[in-house]
Formats: C-alpha cells, sequence, structure tokens
C-alpha cells in the first residue's frame, strides 16, 4: 500500500471514530452522511474497528457505538467518556419508564458540556436536537449543582475564573453575595435549578455525582413548566435522579485511576 493510500485509510478510521462520538447510536446511512465515505467503505471500516474491541454493534435499530476501548486513544477524554460509559443504562432506563430526557454533564474550563443525554428517546423532548454544546454555571442546575457541592477550593478557583471573563453568561459571578446565597440554598436543598422564563417554557433540575471530595458530573432532567409545578417536578423525580447519582458515582470508583479534580482556565 502507497504512502497516500495508508494516510487516507488511517483519516478515514479516524473520522469514522469522531462521527461515532458524537451519536447515540449511528447506522450506516448516519454514519455515511457525517463522514462523506462510501457504505462499502464505512462497512469495512466498522467491522475492523469491531474486531479491535473499540465499537459495538447495539442492534440494527440502534446501529453502532463506541466502547471504552477508545480512552486509550485520548487522554484528555477519557473521565468524560467514562461517565457516559457508567451513566448511559441508567439514564436510558430512565426515560423509558418516565418519558422524560435526561443528561449528564461535566465541567470543561469555566463551563457545563452536555456529554450524554436521551433527547432522542423521548417523546416529551424539549430539544431539538443533541447539541454538545458549553452551558454556563451560574444560569444553569448543572452549573450551579456543581459550583454549589464542589471544593471551597475548587469554587473560589472556578468563581475568580468567571469574574475575569467577558462572556455575558458569567456576568453574575460579580455579584458576590448574591452568587453565595444562591449557591448555598442549591447545597441545602440538594439539587440546582433553572426556571422558565418568557423566551423558553422548559425548566431543568440537576444534582451533583459525588465522589471522594469533588464533584465528577451532574445528572439533570429537562420538562415543560406547564407539565408540572418545579415542587412536583422534585416530589417526583428528585430521589430517582439522586439515585442514579450514586450509582454512577459507585461505578466511576471502578474508573478512579481516570478522574483527576478540574483545572481552572480561560472560559
Amino acid at each position: 500500500m502507497q504512502g497516500d493510500d495508508v494516510v487516507r485509510s488511517a483519516l478515514r478510521v479516524l473520522s469514522l471514530i469522531e462521527a461515532l462520538n458524537h451519536c447515540d447510536g449511528a447506522q450506516l446511512a448516519r454514519l455515511q452522511e457525517l463522514t462523506g465515505l462510501a457504505k462499502p467503505t464505512i462497512v469495512r471500516l466498522l467491522q475492523t474497528l469491531v474486531q479491535g474491541g473499540y465499537v459495538r454493534r447495539v442492534s440494527r435499530a440502534e446501529g453502532y457505538v463506541v466502547t471504552e476501548r477508545v480512552l486509550a486513544l485520548a487522554s484528555g477524554f477519557k473521565f468524560s467518556e467514562a461517565v457516559v460509559s457508567v451513566a448511559r443504562t441508567y439514564l436510558d432506563t430512565f426515560t423509558a419508564i418516565n418519558k422524560w430526557p435526561i443528561n449528564v454533564q461535566t465541567y470543561e474550563r469555566g463551563a457545563m458540556r452536555t456529554r450524554y443525554s436521551t433527547a432522542s428517546r423521548s417523546p416529551l423532548n424539549a430539544d431539538r436536537a443533541f447539541r454538545p454544546q458549553r452551558f454556563p454555571l451560574l444560569t444553569t442546575a448543572h452549573g450551579q449543582a456543581y459550583l454549589a457541592f464542589c471544593s471551597d477550593q475548587e469554587r473560589e478557583a472556578i468563581l475568580k475564573m468567571l469574574r475575569a471573563s467577558k462572556s455575558r453568561g458569567n456576568a453574575m459571578a460579580h455579584e458576590t453575595a448574591f452568587v453565595e446565597k444562591t449557591l448555598a440554598q442549591v447545597h441545602s436543598r440538594g439539587y440546582g435549578l433553572r426556571p422558565a422564563d418568557s423566551a423558553d417554557r422548559v425548566i431543568g433540575f440537576a444534582v451533583p455525582v459525588i465522589q471522594g471530595q469533588g464533584v465528577a458530573a451532574t445528572i439533570g432532567m429537562r420538562y415543560f413548566g406547564t407539565a408540572m409545578s418545579p415542587d412536583e417536578a422534585v416530589r417526583r423525580y428528585l430521589k430517582i435522579l439522586q439515585d442514579i447519582a450514586a450509582a454512577v458515582a459507585d461505578g466511576l470508583s471502578h474508573h478512579e485511576a481516570l478522574y483527576q479534580p478540574p483545572i481552572a482556565g480561560p472560559a
């Protein structure tokens, strides 16, 4: 095989793995759309990745997903992928029973990032599509849950970074007294809450996944404010989310070597 052919073949494999990383299960047609590769090429590469243990076939309907072995390919993504690996079944089961979408987020340089969501499985989905985007800390349920339960040292480092940020989403960090009061309330009640506003009728609340002295991730659900009040949602689902968070924390104990406390960096 010529040098150029080797390079192209390697790039195709990486392109396919990257596409699978952004999907909650993907069929051949979807992978073809994402990568631009021919269907026979995708089939051949998938067979190779399955044999290598990097990909597994879930079912005919759900297609293919990456396995934990991809953690060895990029140390920067090790822990977040471990979180997804542990949390996926619990989240899928919650939505199968309760119908509402649920997701897991982790902290990433001054923001929260969604790592896995059951939105595509929910008939009550409030979002059009899953987007692995970053979310501000102080104005979201996940962010509040993370800040309220992380260590004092980490919280102060993050808030200092947010105060130095020029992002509008971090402007609240300058209101020190309000932030301290809000986070104290979140810690007392055990969950973060994002109330609905005039532009978005969706409400969210989230709980922390406590591991050791830190927060490994957050688990949260989103629902329409017209369907139930925050009090009713908490009454019906808080204990379930807390049980899921505890189960995920227990599962992550087997991945302790992968977990490193977040380091504050530019927002």
